[in-house]
């Protein structure tokens, strides 16, 4: 993951995953980093639940779950929403017009 992790975080990052946030990527390889940056927040977030104080690992989660949701926006505003409660209120209802996020 290209991250920009203050000089006070920056030791050994070798444990981290590659993932790189690109915005102009195609609809497949859009959803996969999507999935990345979920997954790699929900394990941080399991990881602090016995690490509270690590602050880097805060840092982080925080960082993972900000890019997550910003490559959401972006996926959304160009393909549709990927789960129901993204669809608004507006009608028609935008979850079932248009291809289903796995498709």
């Amino acid at each position: 993951m290209n991250v920009n992790i203050p000089e006070k975080f920056s030791d050994d990052m070798s444990w981290m995953p590659e993932m790189v946030c690109d915005m102009s990527a195609s609809k497949e390889e859009m959803m996969r980093q999507i999935m990345e940056y979920n997954f790699a927040a929900l394990d941080l977030h399991l990881y602090l639940d016995t690490h509270p104080y690590d602050q880097r690992a805060i840092y982080l989660f925080n960082n993972c779950c900000e890019t997550g949701k910003r490559l959401m926006q972006a996926y959304e505003m160009t393909y549709g929403p990927i789960v129901a409660s993204s669809s608004g209120t507006s009608v028609p209802f935008k979850w079932v017009i248009g291809p289903w996020p796995w498709e």
